[in-house]
């Protein structure tokens, strides 16, 4: 998917799925909104919640069989913007070692898209992004996905702030 493809999709789930209400409901955030386009080209920032910096990402249900796990993009290799290719782990890394703004969380949905209008929300998974970067790259297997236009950073085996699955969350 294109920037402008991951994007539009991403803002649909923020704005019209249960995304509010779940991190409503678990007393952490109250209030959200959405970031600028430059804050995001540059800074990875997605979404403001009570003022804090997040960086979302929405991943769709494909494959019943295998255990999802929440993951940051990696590199867009077929970017026509060299500059583009190191994505999101990149990025958000120069600006923490720039000390500029960067997302504090991640929020990771994992999403059954029944229709184009029908959404569902399996799992949210908040991991705070410092963790992703006290571990070595060498600890993340990369994956790519299905149309190959990307690859991502399983964050398997860090910490995660909250873990909502379908009906429950766990803190």
């Amino acid at each position: 998917m294109s920037y402008q493809e991951d994007k539009k999709f991403s803002d649909m789930i923020v704005m019209q799925s249960d995304f509010k209400k779940i991190l409503i409901d678990s007393g952490l955030f109250l209030r959200y909104k959405l970031s600028t386009k430059k804050e995001d080209i540059e800074n990875c920032i997605d979404l403001y919640i009570n003022n804090i910096p997040v960086q979302y990402r929405n991943q769709l249900f494909k494959l019943k069989n295998i255990e999802y796990y929440p993951t940051i993009r990696y590199k867009r290799e077929h970017n026509i913007h060299q500059c583009r290719v190191e994505s999101e782990y990149f990025k958000i890394k120069n600006c923490i070692d720039n000390n500029k703004k960067y997302p504090i969380y991640l929020i990771w949905c994992l999403i059954n898209k029944k229709t184009d209008t029908e959404l569902d929300i399996l799992k949210l998974i908040i991991v705070d992004i410092k963790e992703i970067y006290k571990k070595p790259l060498s600890h993340f297997k990369e994956i790519e996905n299905y149309d190959k236009s990307s690859s991502f950073l399983v964050l398997k085996n860090i910490p995660y702030l909250m873990d909502y699955k379908k009906g429950r969350i766990k803190k």
